[in-house]
């Protein structure tokens, strides 16, 4: 929302895209395992299967970085690594899944 806010503020430009991102990446198998952390399973009880080779799957990208300087040039920074955006993610949806489903979830 910050940086919505921030392009609204600091440009007169009827329309532009920006790119909004963290700046820095993290592979499929950190997702995984911030995953497992937080539904709260012990590290390495889960065995993650690799099934695409060293690539990925077909069409898989390994890295994507997008380029933020259009929105950086307006002042805006994001003040969160990746890893810790998807953690607040994560955890946001485990809490609104279990206000639905109870402790099954």
């Amino acid at each position: 929302m910050e940086a919505v806010l921030a392009a609204h503020r600091n440009t007169t430009k009827a329309f532009e895209a920006y790119n909004v991102a963290t700046g820095d990446y993290i592979t499929v198998e950190e997702i995984a395992r911030l995953a497992v952390e937080c539904v709260g399973l012990a590290p390495g009880s889960v065995v993650f299967e690799f099934t695409g080779g060293a690539r990925g799957w077909k069409g898989d990208v390994p890295v994507v970085r997008l380029n933020t300087d259009r929105i950086r040039d307006l002042g805006w920074r994001c003040l969160l690594s990746t890893a810790e955006a998807l953690r607040r993610s994560m955890q946001a949806m485990l809490t609104d899944a279990r206000r639905l489903y109870g402790d099954a979830a």
